[in-house]
């Protein structure tokens, strides 16, 4: 999280992927109100959009949705190519990133990653309507 706020901060840009990161970190991990995210954004982000970025940080914590978006330490490295994790001064133990997405849903949400996503007695839906 650190290396893509430093970007933020620096650059004024945050690759799409990070910014999911941040916004999840922030409000699963931390406890942050998304409004708090979004404005962070809006007011370093040099394509920051009002709009664009309320509803990014509302799609993350499942304002709208059963399913909040949430990841792993395998899911950063596969998309910044392992420089975060390099970066990182907790990459050689004690990441709280580095575990299966189910252990997460139990340690964030209190459920299994197949209840968090609806997949444990979801009934068929009915197209014709």
């Amino acid at each position: 999280m650190d290396e893509s706020l430093r970007e933020l901060y620096r650059e004024g840009y945050m690759h799409n992927h990070a910014r999911m990161w941040v916004a999840a970190y922030l409000q699963h991990w931390r406890g942050e109100d998304w409004r708090d995210g979004a404005a962070l954004f809006y007011q370093h982000l040099l394509d920051g959009d009002p709009a664009s970025n309320s509803l990014s940080w509302q799609w993350v914590g499942s304002t709208f949705s059963h399913k909040p978006y949430y990841f792993n330490r395998q899911n950063v490295e596969k998309f910044s190519g392992g420089a975060y994790c390099r970066a990182c001064p907790l990459a050689t133990g004690g990441c709280p990133f580095d575990a299966s997405y189910d252990e997460l849903a139990h340690t964030l949400f209190g459920v299994s990653q197949d209840e968090l996503n609806g997949e444990r007695g979801r009934q068929p839906r009915d197209r014709r309507r």
